[in-house]
């Protein structure tokens, strides 16, 4: 997991990221907030970067804005851009066409860092990816 000083950062990016998604949509604050099922307060923090939002809310807002997951998860603060973010971004889209692999992404995706990355190229690896 990226550092706190570092997760302020990026979330402060996800923040300016869905003002600018709410205001090009013409949606409110509070049509997102249950977009991803969660309260307009919580989505407010984030905005605000106040609060990191976990796996489930990075997919349901990824999933509400019709956009990648891991452009939020990027934004987030969970996943670093770097050598790592072809792998992360096959197996993204590997998730999205899997149930099964969505749920344990979900999961690996609250590992630290290096184990997370070590983890997908373990499962890419097994699967011939």
């Amino acid at each position: 997991m990226p550092t706190n000083k570092k997760r302020t950062k990026q979330s402060a990016n996800l923040g300016d990221y869905l003002r600018q998604a709410i205001s090009d949509r013409g949606i409110s604050l509070r049509a997102l907030a249950a977009g991803a099922g969660v309260s307009p307060a919580y989505v407010s923090e984030i905005m605000n970067g106040k609060n990191i939002p976990e796996a489930r809310v990075c997919n349901a807002i990824a999933d509400f804005l019709n956009v990648p997951r891991i452009t939020i998860y990027k934004l987030a603060g969970w996943i670093d851009s770097g050598e790592d973010e072809m792998l992360v971004e096959r197996f993204m889209e590997a998730a999205r066409k899997n149930k099964p692999i969505s749920n344990l992404i979900d999961a690996i995706m609250t590992l630290d860092e290096p184990e997370r990355s070590e983890k997908i190229r373990m499962i890419l690896a097994a699967w011939g990816r």
